[in-house]
């Protein structure tokens, strides 16, 4: 199991690091500016600004992150939830028009668990482990995807 871990952690340290990097990035010149969330560059259908302001992001600034591992059963309806940032991050980062969309209701049910499965594909976030749970690894591709301009998948 620590062998495939670091396996795992080695073949997506460059990706995730990167990821970091930028989401770090955008938050910070968010915070510094608030401005310059509206110049940022726009995706598809829904832009940066949208997941800023839909997944509350200045409000977990203020959170430890990552944020708690959730997965299927976990239900929070608290805000800032954890549960309720997935599936916001879930919806910024899949393409609405091929996966449709999540309620952002807190509750981490069958289509929420599907959802988390898609993205952490290799074709689609890959963000292994493939396993419908939201830990560290799955968190940082969120973040990254949601925050991006254009969709995972």
């Amino acid at each position: 199991m620590r062998g495939e871990s670091v396996r795992i952690l080695a073949k997506h340290s460059r990706v995730l690091s990167a990821s970091l990097l930028a989401s770090l990035l955008t938050v910070v010149a968010v915070l510094l500016n608030p401005a310059a969330a509206t110049a940022m560059p726009q995706g598809p259908t829904l832009g940066v600004k949208a997941a800023v302001d839909q997944c509350q992001i200045n409000t977990w600034h203020f959170q430890p992150w990552p944020p708690p591992t959730v997965r299927r059963g976990s239900i929070d309806r608290t805000t800032p939830s954890a549960v309720m940032l997935a599936q916001c991050y879930l919806n910024q980062a899949l393409n609405p028009d091929v996966h449709g969309t999540l309620d952002v209701d807190g509750d981490f049910g069958g289509r929420t668990e599907r959802a988390v499965i898609t993205f952490q594909s290799d074709w689609c976030g890959d963000a292994p482990p493939v396993d419908g749970v939201v830990g560290s690894i799955t968190w940082a591709g969120l973040r990254s995807w949601a925050l991006s301009d254009v969709y995972a998948c």
